[in-house]
Parts: structure tokens; C-alpha cells; sequence
């Protein structure tokens, strides 16, 4: 539905929004929605009322609120009964194995569903000219693109891991009216995933330019003497954070490389121990090196953290002991 001014009313469906809320599909659908509406558009959020990605319990409470200029609508959250068979497949899933169409469904209901965002949807998508979902792997993104698709952009945030390859996945990039790409390698990976909606680009996203910097002040204020290393993301298995870990320690030993790990975002260091870094080389796909390897024990010289709902750690990986120590400093 068309404003006066030509402009129509813009919906964007992203299972999470809001303070608090850290994730790259989410602080990607939170800047695009605000862009949106400071040019002109009226633009609505639909999510749900979770806020940790974990869990998906309902901590907003529903109904519409206004964050700026955007309008918030928020649903509840139903999670299933038989989560053990949820963490089944889940499992299936990240060792390999194929699932059957039923079980792909099981896996897609099991982690949350929000029928009341999806009627909502139903009975309102006419009233929107677009409707942008994100990311791709949720129950929010893979049944209510199908609800009015002739509308629906479908920006994925695609990365090559075993969700990307499930049947209603391949279904979503084909059927929706466009995708927005925000990488090319990530194009790339969906063409090889299934065909693509014969709309599509590779669009990316934009960045807010800070009016000054100030490095000297960042590295004081962290006490940040060394060249580092910078991670922006949450600190969490499913980010490779661990695998990251071992692999900065190893290439720093080996080639006796002088920099710092420097950390932004959310979740707890968790120093891999001794084990957990023999483990993941021995289950790594492909590991390069020019010269036999060292033992793996890490040690952290020291942790920094700064009291504030994103962490920074400062981490030196020197492998000096067989046990990972760590000291928080205030």
C-alpha cells in the first residue's frame, strides 16, 4: 500500500530486535528499517518477544511499541515439548547425515515457532509493498516467506555450514520475489546451494561512519600495547570462537608473531583447555602448515574485561604451560 508521497509501508520479520540484541542479521534489519524510515517510509518490525537466541524465551512483552520511527509489533514465542529430540536431530544435522523431509520439519518446529506473527502476517501482507525477512535458518524466515511472496526480499546471510543445505532453505531462495546478497562469496554460496529467485544482487549493507576516531585513546583505555588481532562477534561455538583461539596460538608460537587477540561482542572467553585444542586440530577439515607443529597447550597471559554488556577481552596465547590460566583484570 502506497503513502501519498509514493513511498509504501515496509515490513522487515527478524525473530529478534531490540536493546540487547547482538547478532549481524539483526543490527543489519535494525539499520536498514531506521535508513527506511528517516527517507520517508513507514516501516514495521514484526519479531518475537525473545531475546536470547538460546533459549528463544518470551522476555519482551507482545503487542506494538515504537523504537524511533519504526513501529515494533511483538508475538510470542512457543518452544516444543521434546527438546531431547530437537538436540537429536541437531546433532544429525551438524555430524552430516541427510535428514527426511519430516525430520527436516521437526528440527525447523523444535526451536521456536510464532504462529501469531505468522496469522498476523497473513492477514496483513497486502498492506505492505515489501516484506524483508532474516536471517535464513529460523522458523520466523522459512514459513512466512511463503506466505505472500510476490512481496517477500529475502535477505539469507548465508554461510556454508549444514543448515544452509536443508530442502526449505533451497524452497526460500527460490520462491521469494528477490534476495538480498550482502557478500559475494555469499551469492556465490547460494547458487551452488539451490537456484536462485531470478531477482537478486549482491546489495551488502551500510555502515554508519563514525565523525572521529581515536586509536590512541582505544588502546589506552584497553591497555592495548602490542599489534593485535581484532574478532567483532559473539564468543560461542557455533562463531568458530574456540577453533580461532587454538589456531591465533598456534601461528603465534610458530612463527613467533607479536601481536594480541583483541575481542569484541558478547559470551565468555571459554580458553580452550589442553584437550579441547588437541580435539578440535584433530577434527579440523584442513590444517596448513610448512613445518611439523608444536604441542597444542595454550596458555592465556592474561584476560582484560570491561563491565558492560559487550565484553572486550585481551588475550596473549603463548602456550608457556599445559594448563590455560587467565586473570581478570577490572
Amino acid at each position: 500500500m502506497a503513502k501519498p508521497n509514493g513511498k509504501g509501508r515496509i515490513a522487515f520479520v527478524t525473530p529478534r530486535y531490540g536493546d540487547g540484541v547482538v547478532g549481524g542479521s539483526e543490527s543489519v534489519m535494525r539499520e536498514a528499517a531506521h535508513g527506511l524510515s528517516e527517507r520517508g517510509y513507514e516501516v514495521d518490525v514484526l519479531t518475537t518477544c525473545a531475546l536470547d537466541h538460546y533459549t528463544w524465551a518470551n522476555e519482551f512483552p507482545p503487542g506494538t511499541s515504537v523504537d524511533g520511527r519504526v513501529t515494533i509489533r511483538r508475538f510470542p514465542t512457543i518452544q516444543a515439548r521434546d527438546q531431547g529430540r530437537w538436540h537429536w536431530i541437531q546433532e544429525r544435522l551438524l555430524s552430516g547425515d541427510r535428514l527426511d523431509e519430516a525430520e527436516e520439519l521437526a528440527w525447523i518446529n523444535g526451536r521456536f515457532r510464532v504462529p501469531d506473527l505468522y496469522l498476523y502476517l497473513a492477514g496483513h501482507a497486502e498492506q505492505y509493498a515489501a516484506i524483508v525477512f532474516s536471517p535464513y535458518l529460523f522458523w520466523s524466515t522459512l514459513y512466512c516467506t511463503g506466505i505472500a511472496p510476490e512481496r517477500t526480499i529475502l535477505m539469507p546471510c548465508l554461510h556454508d555450514e549444514p543448515y544452509a543445505y536443508l530442502r526449505s532453505v533451497a524452497a526460500a531462495l527460490a520462491s521469494c520475489a528477490a534476495v538480498w546478497f550482502l557478500s559475494e562469496p555469499e551469492h556465490q554460496l547460494a547458487h551452488r546451494l539451490a537456484p536462485v529467485a531470478a531477482h537478486h544482487a549482491v546489495i551488502g549493507a551500510a555502515v554508519e561512519i563514525p565523525l572521529s576516531y581515536d586509536p590512541e585513546g582505544f588502546r589506552k583505555r584497553h591497555d592495548i600495547r602490542n599489534p593485535f588481532v581484532l574478532y567483532a562477534g559473539r564468543r560461542e561455538g557455533g562463531k568458530g570462537w574456540q577453533e580461532l583461539m587454538v589456531g591465533f596460538g598456534i601461528a603465534t608460537r610458530r612463527h613467533f608473531l607479536p601481536f594480541d587477540l583483541v575481542t569484541i561482542g558478547v559470551g565468555e572467553a571459554q580458553i580452550p583447555s589442553s584437550s579441547t585444542a588437541s580435539s578440535i586440530l584433530a577434527t579440523c577439515r584442513l590444517l596448513r602448515c610448512p613445518t611439523p607443529l608444536p604441542p597444542p597447550p595454550l596458555s592465556c597471559s592474561r584476560a582484560r574485561t570491561r563491565a558492560s554488556p559487550a565484553r572486550s577481552w585481551r588475550l596473549g596465547l603463548q602456550g608457556r604451560s599445559s594448563s590455560p590460566t587467565g586473570r581478570a583484570m577490572s
